[in-house]
């Protein structure tokens, strides 16, 4: 029993200093990636990170999803509407074949028209390439980063981005947070 309680310390120990060897690997890839690219001066000070946010191929695809299927709220209204003014549109150029007001306005129909299409193109694409095995596969690992560095007049600027990493801890994006 005893040799039992020293097994799972020495586990728990090991455990704990290879999470700990992760997140230093983590926020050195980090780091450099952010030196390198312009992002961070010598002047950095790393502040912190949020708890790491793991990200399936299912849940992008969904995320995906959820946004376009906002971008298509009331689509067949929308394209009911856009279809009426089209034929107003229509019979006014009958009788003024040289209006360019008309002309502009239906040409933004048109294209109105056609990103309605496409969008629901791609919510059919998505929802097509959807599997439940996806909800194993990682896409990427994401955190908020923080850290300081003087600005222009010498103060300490702080400076918050959003980082999306492989498996691997190596970083895929950096997005600004403070836009």
């Amino acid at each position: 029993m005893k040799y039992l309680f020293l097994l799972v310390i020495a586990s728990v120990l090991i455990n704990c200093k290879s999470a700990s060897h992760q997140t230093s690997k983590m926020q050195s890839n980090i780091e450099t990636y952010l030196k390198a690219h312009g992002y961070a001066g010598d002047d950095y000070q790393f502040i912190g990170i949020t708890e790491m946010d793991t990200v399936t191929e299912k849940d992008f695809l969904t995320r995906q999803m959820e946004s376009v299927s906002l971008q298509l709220t009331n689509k067949d209204k929308r394209l009911k509407k856009m279809d009426s003014l089209e034929t107003t549109f229509k019979k006014g150029l009958e009788q003024h074949p040289n209006d360019q007001m008309l002309q502009q306005n239906l040409l933004d129909i048109t294209r109105g028209k056609t990103t309605l299409y496409v969008l629901q193109h791609k919510l059919d694409s998505l929802q097509a390439t959807s599997k439940p095995e996806q909800a194993q596969i990682i896409k990427f690992i994401g955190m908020d980063f923080s850290f300081s560095s003087k600005g222009g007049n010498g103060a300490p600027v702080q400076h918050h981005y959003y980082i999306k990493l492989d498996e691997q801890m190596n970083v895929l994006s950096v997005g600004d947070l403070q836009q």
